[in-house]
């Protein structure tokens, strides 16, 4: 038994709640996927989980009346800081209704990164004292589930969280990404990069571009590629460490030797994760890292749906340049991202950053990797040894 995304948008309705944000989760897709069509109520897609609560306790100061903010169990983690430090009862009592898809249930096959928060999800609740209830597929009134998260929100000045679990709503087809459309199509760039960049460590986002790498790269295996299957918005970061490390390496030998002629540490990188976590552009960019940022810009979250991101009304180009970047290349077709490429790799002037212009869609047989993520670490990181 399932329950109908229609009948939770309508027990929401039911409640005084209109302001609705958050990140999206496949999880809650059926239920986002309805949203988009419903003009009751206001909905926005924040960049990270700590916006949205962020948003979220502003929005009850102005109306005295909580929203309701959506995410996966992993972006959980991310809301810790400004609800134990700002918004917690003990402190401004700002309250807030939870929907949290629960990614890595027990029995429920689900990737890597989920396995971890699956378990401790509701130790992470209690610890911070949110009640909470599971919203289960045979829930028999989802109405008086939001009533009572409401009103428990409005009586204690606290958070209440529905953890929604996997099965809650039926199994809906995701919006169609293969459609032709005009712009490059993801594989073949990242085909191009691995013929353009053979000797050079890759560090790929979560999601599918690190899927479809390693698609490219599954028949010769060989650990060039550091595949970030969580911890979304952190592989710029992640790739900064290597190179710092490197140099530090470097700088320690008996005899120093510059890598001034050393390839870059390549980020592959997807326009959410890229704006999830911006404020690492200002630490790459006002470093003098040899690294090569190529963010995908498809304009959606696609591995979740196809949700809009905010990068179909920003230039990624500028922020990546007034962060200080040493240079920033745009490629809307393959000579472009040719020349680019060739370009960043004639210095090692600081680091570098091309803006590629994808359409959503992907290879239709995409699997995921049979290597566990330890044994990609340590394959990886034999590279440095």
């Amino acid at each position: 038994m399932h329950i109908e995304p229609s009948a939770v948008v309508e027990a929401i309705l039911k409640t005084p709640i209109r302001n609705i944000v958050g990140v999206p989760d496949s999880t809650l897709y059926p239920f986002l996927s309805l949203l988009e069509k419903r003009d009751e109520m206001k909905a926005l897609i924040a960049t990270n989980e700590c916006e949205a609560v962020g948003i979220a306790a502003g929005q009850f100061m102005a109306t005295q009346v909580p929203s309701l903010v959506y995410l996966q169990n992993s972006g959980l983690g991310k809301t810790i800081h400004p609800i134990a430090t700002l918004l917690h009862n003990e402190i401004c009592a700002l309250p807030f209704v939870l929907m949290i898809g629960w990614r890595g249930a027990p029995d429920i096959s689900d990737e890597p990164q989920h396995k971890i928060m699956g378990k401790k999800i509701f130790e992470l609740l209690n610890v911070l004292n949110i009640e909470h209830k599971v919203l289960e597929p045979n829930a028999e009134n989802i109405e008086a589930d939001f009533k009572y998260a409401y009103r428990f929100c409005l009586e204690k000045r606290q958070p209440f969280a529905l953890v929604v679990h996997p099965r809650l709503f039926p199994k809906e087809k995701n919006k169609d990404l293969n459609a032709p459309m005009e712009g490059l199509n993801r594989t073949s760039v990242l085909k191009i990069l691995v013929e353009l960049l053979p000797h050079c460590s890759m560090v790929s986002t979560t999601g599918k571009i690190s899927r479809e790498l390693y698609e490219i790269r599954k028949e010769k295996f060989s650990g060039a590629d550091f595949f970030t299957v969580g911890a979304m918005g952190d592989a710029s970061s992640i790739a900064l460490g290597i190179e710092l490390g490197l140099n530090s390496k470097a700088s320690q030998r008996s005899k120093p030797i510059m890598r001034l002629d050393a390839k870059p540490t390549v980020v592959l990188d997807g326009d959410g994760a890229f704006l999830m976590q911006m404020g690492s552009l200002v630490t790459i960019g006002t470093s003098e890292a040899n690294l090569l940022h190529i963010v995908f810009d498809n304009g959606c979250h696609e591995s979740t749906g196809g949700q809009p991101t905010a990068a179909r009304k920003v230039n990624l180009s500028k922020i990546a340049e007034a962060c200080g970047y040493s240079q920033v290349y745009q490629a809307e077709d393959e000579k472009n991202l040719r020349e680019a490429i060739s370009q960043a790799l004639k210095t090692n002037s600081g680091p570098k950053f091309i803006h590629v212009k994808v359409h959503p869609g992907d290879i239709k047989t995409l699997g995921r990797p049979v290597e566990t993520p330890r044994e990609n670490t340590d394959a990886f990181m034999k590279r440095f040894v």
